[in-house]
């Protein structure tokens, strides 16, 4: 493990350097713009990566959470800069190529200066007070039709009856707060937060969760959830059968009252009643089509088995690998497959499923290897990082920006937290 060299600051620049590590997070609602703290981030980091080289030249090979970054980075890049040997998208594949190489960067800045400033819980405090104003800002705007700026519900491009807040990309809402809500939760176990908060503080969570009316929001939140309950609440309990079942009471109430309150809720469970039938076309309809682009994204792996079709190609050429059956419009073009697993078996084949897998690996291998301390520090944001990779995650393209940029960012995070050691006194 690498020893902390954590420097002293003044309280005001330490929050000062926590809100920039935050910076992402605060402005991704804000489409495009999320990318210039990213862009800070990544400046500093090959500056900071420069420095820690001229000190130490044997840098990557005695940091063992350096190797740790560094390797879940190549074990994700190189099957894309492979699968563009002979890509069906040159210009686009490279440049995915090229962006997530600068994303590296970023991360490596994010873990020097965690571990050099020791920001965890002041990045954690920054980031719970933002998604606590998103789920309260979702609620006043599902019930008054304007958020606390003035946004209103019902606007261009806004799916209607879901909460969009102020993300300028409206239908994005329910998933970020999907993928962030559980950070504040598991952020108070480490800070020792009494429990009667930590369930207000979930049940309002929730409610952001369920206004967002995104069904890869609610399955993220879900299994984020459930190491939490289980760890923290179900091991603990004398009477776990009795909390579970006040657990199922309490989301119930919480979701008949969403439900009443949330038109985009009524039409998530409506079009999820489809799923009541096993014929195809029933299940594809239920799941937004879905099963189409399953279909084309398998079939381009099976025709590209071992480097892929190339990163970001899947927009361009999936039409012709729909099945006889498919409904999908021909004037809508779908960006990803909709599923992690089979986006990267489209994009990158085999290599690309290998080193996706051996990257969860490196990263439970460095899990095992921290203490109770540091895997603490770590879970507000361990959680959504593996959410997000999660495989079963089917909303959102893992090679895009901005997908990219918050793997880096949480793997570099993540890495300093579970390598972090205490200053000696």
């Amino acid at each position: 493990m690498s020893s902390a060299h954590n420097v002293d600051l003044s309280q005001q620049k330490r929050w000062l350097l926590a809100l920039l590590l935050a910076s992402p997070f605060i402005l991704i609602a804000i489409h495009r713009l999320f990318l210039l703290p990213y862009a800070i981030l990544a400046i500093t980091g090959m500056v900071l990566l420069v420095q820690q080289w001229r000190a130490d030249k044997s840098l990557l090979l005695h940091d063992k959470a350096v190797q740790c970054f560094y390797g879940v980075f190549l074990l994700l890049w190189l099957p894309m800069l492979i699968a563009n040997i002979d890509t069906a998208t040159p210009k686009q594949s490279w440049k995915v190529t090229n962006l997530f190489f600068l994303y590296s960067f970023m991360g490596i800045a994010v873990f020097f200066l965690l571990r050099k400033y020791a920001l965890y819980r002041q990045v954690y405090l920054i980031l719970s007070a933002l998604l606590v104003f998103w789920a309260v800002d979702a609620l006043f705007q599902t019930i008054v039709k304007f958020d606390v700026f003035g946004v209103p519900l019902i606007r261009e491009k806004a799916t209607v009856g879901k909460a969009n807040i102020f993300f300028t990309r409206p239908n994005t809402f329910g998933f970020y707060m999907g993928l962030m809500a559980c950070l504040p939760l598991y952020f108070m176990v480490l800070q020792k937060t009494q429990r009667i908060w930590q369930m207000l503080i979930a049940a309002v969570l929730s409610i952001g969760v369920l206004l967002g009316s995104i069904r890869a929001g609610w399955v993220m939140f879900f299994w984020a959830m459930l190491p939490f309950a289980y760890w923290f609440y179900w091991r603990k309990s004398q009477r776990p059968w009795l909390l579970l079942v006040g657990a199922v009471s309490v989301t119930a109430l919480l979701l008949a009252l969403m439900i009443k309150l949330s038109p985009g809720i009524q039409e998530r469970l409506q079009t999820t009643k489809g799923f009541q039938t096993w014929d195809y076309h029933a299940i594809n309809t239920a799941s937004s089509l879905r099963l189409d682009i399953w279909w084309a994204a398998t079939k381009i792996g099976y025709e590209h088995p071992i480097n892929g079709l190339g990163t970001d190609s899947f927009e361009e050429k999936f039409r012709p690998y729909l099945p006889p059956q498919a409904i999908w419009p021909a004037d809508v073009d779908a960006a990803h497959p909709h599923q992690v697993l089979l986006e990267i078996w489209a994009a990158t084949g085999s290599i690309g499923i290998l080193g996706f897998l051996l990257a969860w690996w490196v990263v439970w291998r460095l899990w095992q290897q921290a203490n109770k301390q540091q895997r603490l520090l770590a879970l507000p944001m361990l959680i959504p990082f593996f959410v997000l990779w999660w495989p079963i995650n089917t909303h959102i393209g893992f090679y895009m920006s901005e997908v990219a940029t918050l793997t880096l960012f949480m793997l570099g995070f993540v890495v300093a937290a579970l390598t972090h050691q205490e200053r000696a006194r």
